[in-house]
C-alpha cells in the first residue's frame, strides 16, 4: 500500500509538473513560434492547440490592406487569390464590425484588383498545406481591389446568407467577370467569379433568392472599377435588369446558373451617371451626398491636390431591376471634412461621364467650375 501511495505521489507530481510546462492557451512572456506543432518552448504565449499548433491571426489592423465585415457565422480565413502559404493575408473573426486585414508589403506592393478567397477556420485548421483541396472548398469569392495610392475606404460586407448547407452553382463561359447580387444590381453580394471559369460554387442558407448578375472590370481608360449589369430586351420586362428567381428549400437544395444565358442578345447598363472630379486646389477634398461621404468602386475617397477620381452616381430604383435615367442631385457637397461646400443642382444621366474642376489655394478658399459632360460610359 505504501509503495502504491509513493508512486501515486510521484505521478501526480509528473502531472502537475507538465501541466504548469505545458500550453495554457495564452498570456505568457515566451516568444512564440506556432509555425510547428506547440510545444512547451513555445505554447505559453498563446498558440492556438486546436488546429495542431496552426496559428490564425484574426488581428484588427488598423494599418490594414482591405476592411471586411462579416455577417457570417463562420470564422474565416482569407488569401489574395488561389490558396496557398504565399498569399494568406490573415483571419477574419464572427461578429459584424468592421475588420482591418493585414497588410503584407509582399503581397500588397502594387495598385490591382484581385479575387478574395475566403475559407471557413474549420477548412482551413484541416487543409492546411493540401492547397489543391483547400482550393476546392472557398467559403465565398470576392472581387476587391488594393489602391496603393488611396486609403483603401471600401468595406466588403460577407453577408448573412453565406455558409449554409444549399448550393448556388454558377457557370462562367462569358467573357466578363461576374458577381452575384441578391435582390437587385446593387444587393448584397453573393459571390465573385473570373470569366472563363466553372463549376463556382456558393454555399447559401435555404431561403428565397433574386439573383442579379453584374459584370466587374478595372478599366484602365477611366483608371476605375466599372460595373455593369444585362437588361432585358423586347417584352414585359424591357429595360430593368435581368435575374433569376429561385428557392433553396426542404426540396431544392442546389439551383444551377449559366452566366451565357444572361449575355444572348442582351444590352448593358451601368444604372448610374459618373463624375470625375478633379483637384487643381492647394487642399484634399472628400465628395459628400448629403452627409455621407462617398467612396470610388476601387476604395478611394480623399482626392490629393493635383489628383481626380470617378465616383459613380447611381440611379433611383424605380422597381425590381428597373432604374430611371437620370436624376437630379442638389445635395452634393466638395471639400474638407471640416466644411464641404454645395455643389450647384444638376441633372446627371444614366450612363453620362461630367466632369468637375476644383481649384483655390486652400480648404478655405475653394471654387468650382461648372459641371460638363465630357463622355459616355463604356464596359
Amino acid at each position: 500500500m505504501k509503495k502504491i501511495l509513493k508512486y501515486s505521489v510521484l505521478l501526480l507530481a509528473v502531472v502537475l509538473l507538465l501541466g504548469f510546462a505545458g500550453c495554457d492557451g495564452g498570456g505568457g512572456d515566451t516568444p512564440c513560434d506556432c509555425d510547428d506543432d506547440c510545444d512547451i518552448a513555445d505554447c505559453d504565449c498563446g498558440c492556438d492547440t486546436s488546429g495542431g499548433g496552426i496559428d490564425i491571426d484574426y488581428t484588427n489592423y488598423n494599418t490594414f490592406s482591405i476592411r471586411v465585415k462579416n455577417d457570417s457565422g463562420k470564422n474565416l480565413v482569407a488569401f489574395k487569390g488561389a490558396p496557398d502559404a504565399s498569399t494568406l493575408i490573415s483571419g477574419i473573426p464572427i461578429g459584424g464590425g468592421t475588420h482591418g486585414l493585414k497588410r503584407d508589403t509582399a503581397l500588397f506592393s502594387t495598385t490591382s484588383d484581385f479575387v478574395l478567397f475566403l475559407v471557413t477556420e474549420e477548412d482551413y485548421l484541416e487543409y492546411n498545406g493540401n492547397w489543391t483541396a483547400l482550393e476546392s472548398r472557398p467559403f465565398t469569392r470576392l472581387y476587391a481591389y488594393y489602391n496603393t495610392n488611396a486609403e483603401n475606404n471600401i468595406v466588403y460586407n460577407i453577408n448573412s446568407r453565406l455558409g449554409g448547407d444549399r448550393r448556388i452553382i454558377l457557370q462562367n463561359s462569358t467573357a466578363y467577370n461576374v458577381e452575384l447580387r441578391n435582390n437587385g444590381p446593387q444587393g448584397e453580394i453573393i459571390g465573385f467569379t473570373l470569366s472563363q471559369t466553372y463549376n463556382t460554387t456558393f454555399y447559401v442558407n435555404a431561403g428565397d433568392y433574386m439573383v442579379f448578375p453584374v459584370f466587374r472590370k478595372f478599366s484602365t481608360v477611366l483608371n476605375e472599377i466599372v460595373s455593369a449589369h444585362p437588361v432585358y430586351g423586347p417584352g414585359v420586362l424591357e429595360g430593368r435588369a435581368q435575374f433569376m428567381e429561385f428557392s433553396l428549400d426542404n426540396t431544392t437544395h442546389q439551383y444551377n446558373i449559366n452566366a451565357s444565358e444572361f449575355t444572348e442578345g442582351f444590352t448593358l447598363t451601368a444604372g448610374a451617371a459618373f463624375l470625375k472630379i478633379v483637384n487643381n486646389s492647394g487642399a484634399g477634398v472628400g465628395f459628400w451626398d448629403g452627409g455621407v461621404r462617398q467612396i470610388t468602386e476601387s476604395g478611394g475617397a480623399t482626392i490629393n491636390s493635383n489628383r481626380d477620381m470617378l465616383f459613380p452616381i447611381h440611379m433611383t430604383r424605380t422597381g425590381e431591376g428597373n432604374f430611371q435615367g437620370s436624376a437630379t442631385k442638389a445635395q452634393f457637397r466638395i471639400g474638407s471634412s471640416a466644411a464641404p461646400i454645395q455643389v450647384d443642382s444638376f441633372e446627371y444621366f444614366e450612363g453620362k461621364i461630367y466632369e468637375i474642376q476644383v481649384t483655390g489655394a486652400n480648404a478655405n478658399s475653394l471654387e468650382f467650375s461648372a459641371i460638363t459632360e465630357i463622355g459616355q460610359w463604356s464596359f
